[in-house]
């Protein structure tokens, strides 16, 4: 029971103040509070539009100078790896161009061997000839001188 009147006395007293009606006044103080509050709020908004927009001015400062430095580590790989991988492949073609080259001059030197071993068996075959017409060329003086 208690608790049930402690609760309509409460009822009753915030009733009462809603009840009450506010001036003229009242309402001005009002208003003069929440343009006062709007103007700091916007100076406030103001404040942090400016660092914001410092803040991003350092960002876009940072990242131009992190693609700046991206970009020289790029060329710098590039120049690192690829003077390395000219000379190598400038090597390995004077290498490809030495082989053919020997690779066409033993072809050459074979088939200059074979030439030659086939012009030993001519020389062979006409040394063998000559034997012949020589012995013939006996016979037939002996031949000549007994007539």
């Amino acid at each position: 029971m208690k608790f049930s009147i402690f609760f309509l006395i409460g009822l009753c007293l915030i009733s009462a103040s809603a009840l009450g009606e506010l001036s003229v006044d009242d309402l001005d103080k009002i208003r003069d509070i929440v343009k006062e509050s709007e103007d700091r709020l916007r100076a406030e908004i103001a404040l942090v539009r400016a660092e914001n927009a410092a803040s991003e001015a350092r960002t876009n400062k940072q990242l131009d100078r992190n693609f700046t430095l991206l970009v020289a580590l790029f060329g710098f790989v590039a120049v690192v790896t690829g003077i390395p991988l000219t000379l190598v492949a400038l090597q390995l073609r004077k290498e490809r161009d030495r082989d053919e080259q020997l690779n066409t001059q033993q072809q050459q030197l074979q088939e200059q061997q074979r030439q030659l071993r086939e012009q030993q068996r001519v020389i062979e075959a006409l040394q063998l000839r000559i034997e012949d017409m020589s012995q013939e060329l006996a016979t037939l003086k002996a031949q000549r001188i007994i007539r």
